[in-house]
């Protein structure tokens, strides 16, 4: 098998999987499909072989599974597609965000290259350290190998089938925690960048809204992976390691959102501040304020209406039409929730 292309330009290290994902000819969403597929008939197969002790009739395939009640790990097996989807698909969504970015930076293309590369560079020490603590507490904290006792681990093949399982869960809080903090450290250093670097015009700050969007895709992306996440609570064995991958989500998703925003208010305020204290010493030694001369008192009240339009500029970077969509995206996990619990009670209601 040839090995993946070399990370593009901007970056120092990238995940395999990543690279992987970019060498491939086809969209990163159906490329991880269709790895899905393959992965649920080997796990199928799995179950077919392993047959867990205790069960009067051997497994004949996907649906006997669910009825089993092995939905729970084909549903983390699609999460943790989905998560491998999203790390690749959220990364470029950041690079075209930079560079639709690179208007309002006061870097000259050298700089912005530069620092282009420092933000999307990867840290693979620190995320190799989130992934394994995230892994070993969750799980530890979780009840450890309790979830095993399900099983009457005396065979190979139940061994085989239960170390699926904790492979499969330790991938998905591996993915998912190495992902967040991948965002939330490029994320990081972008408002830095922006507190720093940002171009504010205190006269035109209303096109400083699309600084506002960039963490929305990411927060999308977050909203549905908990979406995905939710019936996994259903499962006492798990509820733990479901709800603390659930307030993982949550909380990286407003981080994601919110972040960027910081720098470029950062900015704006102190170009703000710097303009209200030009504006106000004009005043103070303007001739107008005497009230002698008609043609200085029009042109001192129209300084003072300057200094009033900037006292009212927003500093947040954040548009109507940025709130609107986050709002709506927040409300697809909440939606998703509510229209769960309502067929459970409509299901439970119809069957007595």
């Amino acid at each position: 098998m040839p090995l993946p292309p070399a990370p593009p330009a901007g970056y120092d290290w990238m995940p395999f999987s990543q690279r992987l994902l970019r060498a491939t000819p086809l969209h990163p969403a159906l490329t991880v499909f269709l790895a899905l597929v393959v992965a649920d008939v080997l796990f199928t197969i799995v179950l077919v072989v392993t047959q867990p002790l205790g069960g009067d009739s051997p497994w004949t395939g996907f649906v006997h599974a669910i009825e089993a009640g092995f939905w729970f790990d084909y549903l983390v097996m699609l999460l943790l597609a989905y998560v491998l989807g999203a790390s690749d698909m959220m990364r470029r969504h950041l690079e075209s965000s930079l560079d639709r970015l690179r208007p309002f930076l006061d870097l000259d293309d050298a700089a912005f290259q530069r620092t282009r590369r420092e933000i999307l560079a990867y840290s693979r020490g620190s995320r190799n350290l989130v992934g394994v603590l995230t892994v070993v507490l969750v799980i530890s904290l979780g009840g450890g190998l309790a979830p095993l006792a399900k099983f009457e681990i005396n065979s190979p093949s139940t061994y085989l089938l239960a170390g699926l399982i904790y492979a499969r869960v330790s991938m998905l809080l591996w993915t998912s925690a190495t992902l967040m903090h991948d965002e939330l450290l490029a994320m990081w250093r972008l408002t830095q960048v922006l507190e720093d670097d940002l171009k504010v015009d205190v006269y035109g700050s209303a096109d400083t809204a699309p600084l506002g969007q960039i963490g929305v895709v990411a927060t999308f992306f977050m909203a549905i992976g908990v979406s995905l996440s939710t019936p996994l609570l259903v499962d006492a064995d798990w509820a733990f390691a479901t709800t603390a991958y659930l307030i993982l989500l949550i909380v990286g998703s407003v981080l994601l959102l919110v972040l960027p925003a910081v720098g470029a208010r950062q900015a704006i305020s102190r170009a703000k501040t710097r303009e209200l204290a030009r504006l106000t010493r004009v005043i103070t030694d303007h001739p107008g304020s005497e009230g002698t001369d008609a043609k200085a008192v029009a042109e001192l009240g129209a300084i003072v209406d300057l200094r009033d339009r900037v006292d009212a500029l927003a500093e947040w970077p954040f548009g109507r039409s940025t709130v609107l969509r986050w709002m709506l995206i927040v409300s697809i996990p909440v939606g998703s929730w509510f229209a769960g619990a309502l067929v459970e009670r409509f299901v439970d209601s119809v069957l007595g």
